[in-house]
């Protein structure tokens, strides 16, 4: 995560920790939702719909340019009652500042896309960094809103180890890596660990800490592996060893204290993989995906908000509302598709298609459908696209048509497809 003051490693940066963030204990969500939700935050005149908004995390595209739709923010921002730290750059090219409300950190940027300018905010989370724990001997290189630098003599593999023990001792649950960067939970926060050669100084291991703050508080089973979030459609996904039984056990014992309870004794078979759904008092939905690949389990944890899982099932019902006043005698509205030669395992029914294909493929597939369904005429109302997990829904008169795909990309991806209003017409690409 870059900002514009970032490269300025210098002492004198302590001055940003005057007044900061508190040493509060990691937030959960329902009080992080209290201090700041941006999905109410009300966006730049004329506006596109963002693809995604979630409690931690905004992205748009509005026209202007980036000092004026900064202000914008800056102002917006100020009327909620945060306080700009010290280090923003402003320039034509690129916007970059931090913010500070009641010991909670957010981060805002802003740069040229095309003919528009590409808006995101971020929570950080209420985490002091200072205040998480380093290896003995670490010393500190630079202290900034957003991140903590601490230089070690110790080897990368020694520093990681000794990390990992400082921060599980704090309650801090390791939750998945990616190369040399480790994420740790606690509550509704996230923190990052990075672990690298330190610059300019040989032999030595640099110590770098980042946080960030989940939109929903998803747990994990410790044997997880693999394990990736997503904040933007609120997923994880993982390998694990345990079997249903044993992943419904962890997950009633982990969510049960929050008021989440199972609408079902056990996982539902669904086509080539078991299903188990959890509501809350609030209405809000966790569905749980596992699918068995060879000795092992590939599961997905998705969360959405009450609101949410309404407007599914609103337009699901008005959809079948007006099939039936359409009467039965009334012919479906055909929708081809064509399914990629490599497809493994479809399922293909009027309405639904499922099928896996290799991993790291499926966002591909899936924005050349969103591609080719926009270039047909179906305008597009979601388009969520991280490499792991996405969803992209079209809409064209009465018929919408969503994709939604999972790929961890050491497994075999895969991919849905749904359609309201019509029926299928599938076709399989020749190898």
């Amino acid at each position: 995560m870059s900002r514009g003051w970032f490269p300025c490693l210098v002492i004198s940066s302590c001055l940003f920790l005057v007044g900061g963030v508190s040493a509060a204990p990691p937030a959960t969500v329902a009080e992080a939702a209290k201090n700041f939700d941006l999905r109410t935050f009300p966006l730049a005149p004329k506006a596109e719909t963002p693809p995604s908004q979630t409690l931690a995390n905004l992205s748009y595209n509005a026209p202007g340019n980036v000092a004026n739709l900064t202000k914008y923010h800056q102002a917006a921002l100020a009327k909620q009652g945060w306080k700009e730290l010290p280090g923003s750059t402003i320039s034509e090219a690129y916007a970059s500042a931090t913010f500070e409300k009641q010991g909670y950190r957010l981060a805002l940027s802003a740069f040229p896309q095309g003919d528009l300018v590409s808006l995101s905010l971020q929570q950080l989370g209420n985490v002091d960094l200072k205040t998480v724990p380093a290896p003995a001997g670490a010393k500190v290189l630079s202290s900034f809103p957003i991140t903590q630098l601490y230089v070690s003599d110790a080897k990368p593999e020694a520093a990681l180890a000794e990390c990992i023990k400082v921060l599980t001792a704090k309650g801090w649950q390791p939750y998945g890596s990616a190369g040399p960067m480790h994420t740790f939970k606690q509550h509704a926060v996230l923190l990052q660990l990075l672990i690298s050669d330190a610059p300019a100084q040989p032999g030595k291991t640099m110590i770098n800490y980042t946080s960030s703050l989940m939109s929903a508080d998803l747990p994990a089973p410790p044997d997880a592996q693999m394990l990736q979030y997503a904040d933007t459609t609120t997923t994880i996904s993982f390998e694990t060893a345990l079997d249903a039984a044993g992943l419904q056990k962890f997950y009633q014992s982990a969510l049960s204290k929050e008021g989440w309870q199972a609408t079902t004794d056990h996982f539902l078979k669904v086509d080539f993989r078991e299903e188990l759904i959890l509501r809350n008092p609030a209405k809000d939905l966790i569905e749980i995906q596992l699918t068995k690949v060879d000795e092992k389990y590939q599961v997905l944890v998705k969360h959405q908000t009450a609101k949410v899982v309404a407007e599914i099932e609103a337009r699901a019902k008005a959809a079948a509302m007006k099939a039936a006043a359409a009467g039965k005698s009334a012919p479906k509205t055909q929708v081809a598709i064509t399914l990629p030669a490599e497809a493994k395992d479809v399922q293909t029914k009027p309405t639904n298609i499922e099928f896996k294909t290799a991993g790291g493929k499926a966002k591909s597939l899936v924005v050349d459908w969103q591609k080719a369904f926009t270039k047909d005429g179906w305008k597009e109302e979601v388009a969520t696209l991280d490499d792991m997990a996405g969803t992209v829904a079209l809409k064209k008169g009465d018929l919408s048509l969503t994709f939604t795909y999972i790929d961890t990309g050491f497994l075999p991806a895969e991919i849905s497809i749904q359609l309201i209003g019509g029926e299928f017409a599938t076709t399989t690409a020749k190898k």
